[in-house]
Formats: structure tokens, C-alpha cells, sequence
């Protein structure tokens, strides 16, 4: 019974250091600040790594003409990293409005539209050093349209699209 009690003694010591080690590797760079660029358009994410295998990312991207009017995005990117080495394949959802404003005068005709953009994306990341990492990314979305919008010319209704990015992340 003694030998019982050592040995699962050993198994939590041995479990609880392993989760100390790497809570210490996660920790060291767990945000960090990506762009990517997709359509000519660019956006921003914050990338936050939950942990090894998992990483949550707000996102921002902005878009103006001049004349035309303005449209911000603003989402969520959490991905599933399937393994964490120099060339990292991962599988992630996005999820986004995409709010567009009108620049025509008079204001009074102005019509403002939201779209929300749901979808599944799949690439890689190829870290260089733990700090900088470059990226592609391959997405399948569908778009939820306003009923005024014209983003795809087919207003009120949902659209599915497919897009690729490359991006570039520095981690702190």
C-alpha cells in the first residue's frame, strides 16, 4: 500500500510540474499583433494564445473611399493549431460585422448596413523564432445580408463566398 502511495504520489508531482513547464513556455509570448491583407483590404488582429494548441483573436479592419462612404469590421478568430512547431497547420472560425457607412450628400438619403459574416478557415503559420511568424489563410464564409446592402447585390439575403489572406504576426 505504501509503494501505492509514493507512486501516485510521484504522478502528481510529476503532472504538476509538467503543467508548471508549460504554463512557462506559453507564457512567454501570449499576445501579439497581426495584419493581414485579403482583397487589397487590411486588417488587424490581437492574437492571444489560450494555450499550445488554441489562440483567440479580436479584429479590426477599416476601409474608406473617398466619395463612397466607409466600412468597419469588427470580429472574433479563435483557431486549433493541430501542432505547435516551425510550420504550424491550424483550423479556425471567423466571425465578423462588417458595418458600412455612406459618404452621400445629402445625409438624409444616407442608409447605413450591417452584414454579419460567419465562416471556417484553414492554413498555417511558419514561425521563424517564437516572436515572428508569417502566414496563409484559406475561408469559406457566408455573409448574412442587410436588407439594404450591396456588398454581394443581393440584399436581405445569405451569400457564401470563399477568400485567402497571408498575414504577417509579431508575438511579445
Amino acid at each position: 500500500m505504501k509503494s501505492v502511495r509514493i507512486l501516485l504520489l510521484w504522478a502528481i508531482l510529476l503532472n504538476v510540474h509538467g503543467k508548471l513547464v508549460a504554463q512557462e513556455v506559453e507564457s512567454s509570448h501570449p499576445i501579439g499583433i497581426m495584419a493581414t491583407v485579403q482583397d487589397g483590404q487590411f486588417g488587424f488582429l490581437i492574437p492571444i494564445w489560450v494555450d499550445q494548441q488554441f489562440s483567440l483573436a479580436p479584429s479590426l479592419s477599416i476601409s474608406t473611399a473617398a466619395g463612397v462612404g466607409s466600412e468597419y469590421g469588427i470580429g472574433i478568430v479563435p483557431r486549433y493549431y493541430f501542432r505547435r512547431e516551425k510550420v504550424s497547420p491550424f483550423v479556425g472560425l471567423r466571425a465578423a460585422a462588417l458595418l458600412f457607412r455612406p459618404d452621400i450628400k445629402p445625409a438624409i438619403d444616407q442608409i447605413n448596413t450591417t452584414d454579419i459574416l460567419v465562416g471556417g478557415t484553414f492554413g498555417a503559420d511558419y514561425f521563424f523564432d517564437q516572436q515572428l511568424a508569417i502566414g496563409v489563410e484559406l475561408q469559406g464564409n457566408f455573409t448574412f445580408s442587410d436588407e439594404n446592402s450591396l456588398r454581394f447585390n443581393n440584399p436581405g439575403k445569405t451569400n457564401f463566398n470563399t477568400a485567402s489572406s497571408i498575414f504577417i504576426s509579431i508575438y511579445f
